[in-house]
């Protein structure tokens, strides 16, 4: 019917449906030729974005890396020898002082007055002992009296001692250089004696303390050295010092310390810095960080090549970092590392 209507119909009408028919099917072949010559390219474009290099390992030293907090090796709690009353405190909460400077002042009068009657004291008592002396060479004294008049004389020597200790005491003194880190009294509180003032902590010694799990226990405690990154440098540091052999009943892991000193006063107590523990020479690869990824299991690794050209995933040990990416271990001396692309692979896959 449709080619009766055609054959009856004009010259110019036939024309435009044929120019429309061989648009149509122009059009047609043009989206399917496109679709598989995108199919082409996305091909071949995934396949020239994979990287493989050839790596070869050396022999590097292996760090367990871990985040310790920084705690002043010397704390003390600042305790006043003598009562009286605060009439001076000559510093701020967290101000550096130098050993024996001056930190807090005790009302002195009482303690004065106690020192000037202990002086004279002393005169008395070693008048009285020369006296003595001069009776016995003239035999007119007895050896008793002398006896007497000599510990009269050394005990006001302990006396005038004492008193001179506990007038100096009324002035409170860093025990060492450091940092005046609390002050628990005021201007005009009345201070017992042995009542806690203040604390005061060491800037020369500091400790860093970090907490190991069970699988890296014999390593840490057999481990050669460490070093702490400070401000992106790496600065030796003495090997662990003491490990805990009981683990924490939430954690469970053992705490290591390192006891250093603070390297021109530049840790702070409560700062985070990281470890890294030197336990030993191992041969190992340099990758960057977009190498690594994780498997399905959870545990970190690389895609590499093997012999039969097949996508295989292994768990890896990072055991050092550098600036432009880590160091690991677990892998064979010679290995196809795959760089680029390996998100886009699976393991048994074949290149």
């Amino acid at each position: 019917m449709l080619s009766n209507i055609f054959k009856k119909s004009s010259t110019s009408l036939k024309v435009v449906v044929m120019f429309f028919m061989i648009v149509v099917i122009w059009m047609l072949s043009g989206a399917f030729s496109g679709k598989e010559s995108a199919a082409k390219v996305d091909k071949d474009n995934k396949h020239a974005n994979y990287k493989i290099v050839d790596s070869i390992a050396v022999d590097k030293a292996k760090f367990l890396i871990f985040t310790g907090t920084v705690e002043a090796k010397n704390q003390i709690d600042l305790i006043n020898e003598v009562d009286g009353r605060v009439v001076n405190i000559f510093v701020n909460e967290g101000q550096q002082l130098a050993k024996n400077d001056p930190i807090i002042d005790l009302e002195k009068k009482d303690y004065l007055d106690k020192l000037n009657s202990a002086k004279e004291n002393l005169v008395s008592k070693e008048v009285l002992y020369e006296a003595a002396l001069k009776l016995s060479k003239k035999g007119l004294g007895s050896e008793s009296n002398i006896a007497d008049a000599k510990a009269q004389f050394y005990l006001a020597k302990a006396q005038l001692k004492q008193a001179w200790l506990s007038f100096d005491n009324t002035t409170i003194r860093a025990p060492y250089d450091g940092i005046i880190n609390k002050i628990d009294v005021k201007k005009s509180s009345y201070l017992p004696i042995n009542s806690k003032v203040g604390k005061f902590i060491s800037n020369q010694m500091i400790q860093i303390k970090f907490d190991t799990p069970y699988q890296q226990f014999d390593q840490i405690k057999n481990s050669i050295g460490a070093y702490v990154s400070i401000n992106g440098q790496k600065v030796s540091v003495p090997k662990i010092s003491s490990l805990s052999e009981i683990a924490n009943e939430l954690t469970k892991t053992y705490e290591a310390e390192i006891i250093t000193e603070n390297f021109n006063n530049t840790l702070k107590s409560g700062q985070l810095i990281k470890v890294f523990v030197y336990v030993g020479d191992f041969e190992a690869h340099k990758i960057a960080q977009s190498t690594l990824s994780i498997d399905t299991n959870g545990f970190t690794g690389i895609k590499i090549i093997n012999d039969k050209n097949i996508v295989e995933f292994i768990p890896v040990e990072i055991i050092d970092e550098d600036k432009d990416g880590f160091w690991v271990i677990n892998l064979p001396k010679f290995v196809k590392i795959i760089t680029l692309g390996h998100v886009y692979l699976k393991s048994g896959e074949k290149l």
